[in-house]
């Protein structure tokens, strides 16, 4: 019995595909080899053109309606999908395509073929969820006590194999020691020991999902040390399995190159459990978090002027409040960070952003009211925003089961300057 959503998602698209040009149809050619019909090896080119307005009700139905990873990825990129969906099916509408040119493609074949369409379509990506492991190598971790979950792990060289058989991975393939991870590989391959394994429909969520645990990461250095940076060489790249086919790209950096290791402990499990907890969550609160997360990774940067603005995405992800966001958000950084953080102190730091997120200074450093908080506060607004959001992600989010590191050098500082950090 064919799914409902497929013969619908069907139905739409055979009725959205014509064999003529018109200014408002797209056109798809493709070549289809002659030989899974006939012994004739030699390809033939099939153009088809889309109506632009039909085509566009079945990308936005198999977007909502069928596979939910779609739902992740742009309408364009949908569409891309059913594309390559009908050419890789074109075998079972290929002999009832002679009809006029002026009639949809739903009208020229039987409603057997059809139905046949429909029974591929649900068994394809297209409505049966995908599922790919991408493996990000981390060179800032130290991994003593790896993690995993039923989507993420974070993994040393020497339980790489063992997770890549939980995520149903053919662990012979699996060279934990090198990236690309993998044995009899034809392409460059450097040494490595720490990877980020994400199991997810898509490579964007993979993204989306590394981006959230790393951000978590983020969180964890001294505030210190968060931004301290070298020149230190970072592996680049993701390796990603699907269906036992292996591939690789490289030019990716996921970290910045942090100047002194992270070290995972099993002192991390329980933060680590409830980020695999939000991001199988649907509740809206979870959503927001994990996008709080987001923003703070990709504030993870060396360029202090840059990260202002994006810090401030993370506060009003996880405070905001579309009526009156300034108020929301004072009132909640108040509690976390104390007496020092008056209700003046916080609203002339929110005006500060206000001037450069809505045009009134290129970046912070150009803001009359940078020097107004320097002046009155004696402290750069940059540096507190950087230490807000992180006192305010880790008790929000992980309701102070994540602690922060102490300075990696702090008994060194207090001997010498006699200060503690």
């Amino acid at each position: 019995m064919t799914d409902s959503n497929a013969l619908t998602a069907a139905t739409l698209i055979l009725k959205s595909i014509f064999f003529s040009r018109t200014p408002n149809r797209s056109r798809h050619s493709f070549v289809f080899p002659m030989s899974r019909l006939s012994t004739d090896t030699f390809g033939h080119t099939v153009t088809l053109y889309y109506e632009r307005s039909d085509f566009l009700k079945a990308k936005l139905f198999v977007r909502k309606y069928c596979s939910p990873h779609l739902r992740s990825i742009s309408v364009a990129e949908v569409g891309s999908a059913i594309q390559k969906f009908v050419q890789s099916t074109y075998s079972i509408l290929y002999r009832e395509t002679n009809a006029s040119p002026q009639a949809a493609l739903f009208d020229a074949v039987s409603a057997e073929t059809v139905g046949a369409f429909a029974n591929a379509l649900a068994q394809s990506p297209l409505i049966v969820e995908p599922t790919q492991v991408s493996l990000f190598p981390i060179s800032i971790l130290n991994v003593v006590a790896p993690y995993v979950s039923d989507t993420f792990f974070i993994s040393n060289s020497a339980s790489l194999n063992a997770f890549a058989t939980q995520y149903n991975l053919n662990a012979e393939m699996i060279d934990p020691a090198v990236f690309p991870p993998f044995h009899n590989w034809r392409g460059t391959q450097e040494p490595a020991d720490t990877f980020l394994g994400v199991q997810a429909a898509s490579p964007e969520i993979a993204l989306r999902v590394r981006a959230a645990v790393l951000g978590a990461l983020a969180l964890l250095p001294h505030y210190m040390e968060r931004y301290l940076f070298t020149g230190r060489h970072i592996i680049s790249g993701v390796a990603s399995v699907a269906n036992l086919e292996r591939s690789a790209s490289y030019g990716m950096k996921h970290t910045p190159a942090l100047a002194e290791q992270l070290t995972i402990t099993s002192d991390d499990h329980e933060w680590l459990d409830a980020l695999t907890h939000k991001l199988s969550s649907e509740a809206n609160s979870d959503k927001r978090q994990l996008r709080a997360l987001e923003y703070y990774y990709r504030a993870w940067i060396p360029d202090s002027a840059r990260r202002f603005p994006i810090l401030f995405g993370a506060l009003d992800a996880i405070y905001g409040d579309a009526g009156q966001a300034t108020q929301s958000i004072i009132d909640a950084i108040g509690p976390v960070m104390g007496s020092a953080y008056t209700y003046e102190r916080l609203k002339l730091l929110l005006s500060v952003r206000a001037s450069v997120v809505h045009g009134g200074a290129p970046n912070v450093y150009e803001s009359s009211k940078y020097h107004d908080y320097y002046e009155q506060y004696s402290e750069d607004v940059t540096n507190d925003l950087e230490l807000i959001v992180a006192r305010c992600l880790q008790t929000f989010i992980f309701n102070g089961t994540m602690k922060e590191r102490p300075h990696t050098h702090a008994a060194l500082i207090l001997q010498h300057t006699g200060r503690v950090v």
